[in-house]
Order: C-alpha cells, then sequence, then structure tokens
C-alpha cells in the first residue's frame, strides 16, 4: 500500500478522523494551526496511531510542514488539473507574508466537471467539505506537494 493510499484511508476513515482529531485538540494548545492536522493525518498514513504522534513529530506550521515535505523529497505541482487525491494543497501566502501560504488542506476528489470545485479535507471542518480552489471566500489555490512512494 503507497502513502498515497494511506493518506486516502486515514482521511475517509470517520474512526481515524475522530482519533485524528481527539490528538489534535491535545496538542493544539502547545502548537495551533493547520499544520497540527496535516501533520496528524501525514504520521497516521504513515502507520502511526495518533495518540502516539508527539509534539516534536508535529511540524511548527504550515511552512514548517511544506519545508519538511519538500526535504522528504515530495514533488510541487502547479496545474490544478493535474491534482490527484491525497495531494497537500496551498494556497496563496498571507497578506503580507511572502513565501507564507495562507492555508493547507488535503485534496480528496473533484466535486464538478470545470475542475474549479475540490472535496478536502480540511481542518477548519474536521471533514470532507467542498472548497473553490480558484476564488471565493478562502485564499485561492498556488501550488500542491505530492509524494511518489
Amino acid at each position: 500500500m503507497t502513502h498515497l493510499d494511506n493518506v486516502l484511508r486515514v482521511a475517509h476513515d470517520p474512526i481515524m478522523r475522530k482519533r485524528i482529531i481527539t490528538r489534535m485538540k491535545q496538542l493544539i494548545g502547545k502548537l495551533p494551526g493547520c499544520a497540527t492536522v496535516q501533520s496528524l493525518v501525514y504520521w497516521a498514513a504513515k502507520g502511526k496511531p495518533p495518540e502516539t504522534i508527539t509534539l516534536a513529530q508535529i511540524w511548527p506550521g504550515t511552512d514548517g510542514f511544506r519545508d519538511a515535505r519538500l526535504k522528504a523529497g515530495w514533488k510541487r505541482c502547479t496545474d490544478v488539473a493535474l491534482l490527484q487525491p491525497g495531494y497537500v494543497l496551498f494556497s496563496q501566502d498571507k497578506a503580507g507574508r511572502k513565501g507564507a501560504p495562507d492555508h493547507v488542506y488535503l485534496f480528496m476528489a473533484w466535486a464538478d466537471e470545470s475542475k474549479r470545485i475540490a472535496w478536502i479535507f480540511d481542518n477548519n471542518s474536521a471533514n470532507l467539505t467542498k472548497r473553490n480552489l480558484g476564488a471565493g471566500r478562502r485564499t485561492p489555490f498556488a501550488y500542491a506537494l505530492y509524494t511518489t512512494s
């Protein structure tokens, strides 16, 4: 089973999502932010039970999560049409903070044929939810990171 298969299994499993969210709430006072959820999903997809994930294994913030994945050899994709389930999506930068993505979330599937509305796993809702990747109330998509292993 590949890492992508495991990400999909973890993100679609309601019991595992609950375990991840419970662990996130335990750690959130020590390290807030959406990267906490993405780090937990990443480690759970690697087969590590969420309850055993330590603060040292959580990347500090969205930038730290991105940098750790790039250092681990993950690839970057900027073409929305090429997104695949399990890709980690990053939004455009925060206002006034060049190189600091505003948000990070997991791409699960397309919700429409135009490839503008996606099903994502987002820490804000702790569930699968739809998101317009190009516009709307939230910061638009900038790039995705993915692993081939």
